[in-house]
């Protein structure tokens, strides 16, 4: 899906399409202009675009991009689809098959306010290896709302679908030792990581106590296709969009600061208090995440809960209860298990 991004220091909106291409456009839109073409061949990572789903992902301005002296100063990511499979990759699925890869580059202009990439050869940060052709990348970004200096500050958001198919046939969803199903959070900048090309925050909900063999970029887990998420200017809750087979979009709003990581384990009920949980292998109607059963048990019997955005209308911390309700009138409250 194609990205409209605002550039605040350089003063430009920025465009990609799914093909390769990333376009600069003036605020006043008179002025659009190629800024970036991964398939140009001395990049050497030519975009899968062919068939449903596959391409130029997503991409993220690092938020110091022009400020010139700064680590972060020029440097850009890109998140795509591609045919180039010849290095091994980082990550790898839990099964066979391999379409395609999946990459995230860095890359430094020399000057952040030109009218085109200046820099030179992007920095590959990891990359996927992929079963399907289906179900890629989501969105990458920086939360906004970080300021310099703080821990958040300057950390990249990945999301990481399941991998594709139908069903999440590979258990990736609900499996810590795969980066598939999952919202990723890296530093770009630090080193830490099991390549060395990136950092992996301490404050990652997995990288304490956890198994050797865990992923310890996962910020949260459980998620099926996360095309789309940004934070609440408010609250600095984290919202975000995904669809699954049937094309249809679905919020998640239990992704905050004090994360309850498993997403796709939490405990949810309907109003008269019955409680449903997750199963791995089927992911359609459930209104906050995926890898949950299709029905749940209702006041009126096992129905379906419908698709669509969810609105808060109350908030319990004591109890840890939110309840929601669906556009179609449709009342459930959210359930943290950890109060």
């Amino acid at each position: 899906m194609d990205l409209l991004l605002d550039e605040p220091g350089s003063r430009r909106l920025f465009v990609n399409t799914m093909q390769g291409l990333l376009y600069a456009v003036s605020y006043d839109g008179k002025t659009v202009k190629p800024y970036l073409d991964l398939n140009d061949p001395k990049w050497a990572h030519p975009v899968q675009f062919t068939g449903r789903e596959r391409g130029f992902q997503s991409f993220a301005f690092h938020p110091q991009f022009t400020e010139a002296g700064a680590p972060g100063a020029g440097k850009f990511y890109t998140y795509f689809d591609t045919t180039d499979m010849t290095p091994t990759a980082d990550f790898v699925p839990l099964g066979s098959g391999h379409t395609h890869d999946e990459i995230l580059l860095e890359w430094t202009a020399k000057d952040p306010k030109a009218p085109a990439y200046d820099g030179g050869a992007p920095r590959e940060l990891f990359r996927i290896a992929h079963p399907f052709p289906n179900h890629n990348g989501g969105e990458i970004a920086f939360n906004p709302l970080a300021r310099p200096g703080s821990a958040e500050f300057g950390l990249l958001y990945i999301g990481s679908a399941d991998g594709g198919s139908a069903g999440d046939p590979y258990n990736h969803a609900q499996n810590l030792k795969s980066v598939f199903g999952k919202i990723l959070r890296i530093d770009p900048l630090g080193r830490n990581s099991a390549n060395g090309k990136y950092g992996i925050p301490d404050s990652n909900p997995f990288v304490t106590g956890a198994k050797p063999e865990t992923v310890k970029e996962i910020y949260a887990v459980g998620v099926r296709n996360p095309q789309r998420f940004s934070w609440d200017s408010k609250s600095g809750t984290l919202y975000l969009g995904t669809y699954d087979s049937s094309t249809y979009w679905r919020t998640l709003p239990q992704i905050t600061s004090r994360l309850q990581p498993l997403l796709g384990a939490d405990l949810y009920r309907t109003q008269d208090g019955r409680y449903f949980s997750p199963v791995t292998m089927n992911g359609f109607g459930d209104p906050f995440s995926f890898g949950f059963r299709n029905f749940v048990d209702t006041p009126g019997g096992f129905g379906k809960v419908p698709h669509g955005p969810q609105y808060v209308l109350s908030r319990d911390p004591e109890r840890g209860v939110t309840r929601f309700r669906t556009p179609r009138g449709v009342e459930v409250d959210y359930v943290d298990p950890e109060g």
